[in-house]
């Protein structure tokens, strides 16, 4: 799966641009808005980390027990998710059939 999605508004700019106009702000959804936005920033933020360090992130949900077992070393968790980095260049063979590596792709849910 690809990480393309559409990039959310600002919480902050969206309260301040409803009180400016005097609308009631909804705290609970403010909240909801920051966490989705923060969880897109640290995604985004991964994203760019593998493309700097020619890697890619699979969520363990991905892979199988075995798998997750046997790349623990590898693995890193970013808020509820758990990640496990493999190098673009030496992915294991076991690891490829099971994600079907897509170019340009560089984390996959």
């Amino acid at each position: 799966m690809s990480l393309v999605s559409a990039k959310l508004k600002n919480p902050t700019a969206w309260a301040y641009m409803k009180m400016l106009h005097g609308k009631p702000v909804n705290p609970l959804h403010l909240v909801s808005m920051y966490n989705n936005y923060h969880e897109q920033e640290q995604m985004n933020l991964i994203e760019n980390m593998c493309a700097a360090s020619n890697q890619i992130a699979v969520a363990s949900a991905q892979l199988t027990r075995r798998q997750r077992e046997k790349y623990a070393a590898r693995k890193f968790k970013h808020g509820r998710r758990v990640f496990y980095l493999f190098s673009r260049r030496a992915i294991p063979a076991d690891i490829g059939s099971t994600i079907e590596l897509e170019e340009g792709v560089r984390v996959y849910l």
